[in-house]
């Protein structure tokens, strides 16, 4: 998969290692934003119980 994604980014190297990287945080964003507080909806982490 990142062999694909490193051949069908155009441009030289340091241009696609920097898409990588703007992908890579993209994700990270969209986890700790959107994915992470759904996820803690379902599993009921925050429940306190003694």
């Amino acid at each position: 998969m990142y062999g694909l994604l490193w051949r069908l980014i155009p441009g030289p190297k340091w241009f696609k290692a920097l898409v990588c990287l703007a992908l890579l945080a993209g994700v990270i964003v969209f986890l700790f934003k959107i994915g992470f507080p759904w996820f803690v909806d379902y599993m009921g982490i925050n429940d306190i119980t003694l």
